[in-house]
């Protein structure tokens, strides 16, 4: 088994690996409930949330708390996360990515929802190609070396 891990392949695979399976898992637990975490640190503020098939990052500068708690999601406050986040400023959207900014007298936030399979299934592709896909050889071009001359 240790012979498996010596190449940088192997081991960037099984990471990417795990990788999948912590946001399959968490696609999975998003159906049936719903998780949060927030960070805040004086006036910078980090959060994730993860309900009904999405997930929602958001990062922001924070003159007070962030406009929503995390107490309404878990109560069922928001039936989906584009409830919470429809007064926001939509940027750029795209088959279930969005990017987005809530700027407000209290925050200026940036804001990323997007469906679990963006999350999960990219890196369980990857992990896919690293792991069973063998490289390819090689192939060393050989130069074709002079001839010498006879006469000398």
């Amino acid at each position: 088994m240790g012979e498996f891990f010596h190449g940088w392949r192997q081991k960037i695979g099984v990471v990417t690996l795990l990788m999948a399976c912590v946001a399959m898992a968490g696609w999975l637990r998003s159906l049936a409930s719903t998780d949060a975490f927030q960070w805040n640190l004086k006036a910078f503020g980090f959060g994730v949330v993860s309900m009904h098939n999405s997930v929602a990052v958001f990062i922001g500068i924070l003159d007070e708390p962030f406009g929503w708690s995390f107490p309404e999601f878990i109560s069922g406050g928001f039936s989906t996360l584009d409830d919470q986040f429809r007064g926001l400023d939509w940027r750029w959207g795209f088959a279930g990515l969005r990017f987005g900014r809530d700027v407000t007298p209290a925050t200026s936030a940036f804001v990323c929802v997007t469906a679990y399979p963006w999350v999960a299934i990219p890196p369980t592709l990857i992990s896919t190609w690293l792991l069973l896909i063998k490289p390819r050889p090689l192939i060393k071009e050989e130069t074709a070396e002079p001839i010498p001359d006879e006469g000398t």
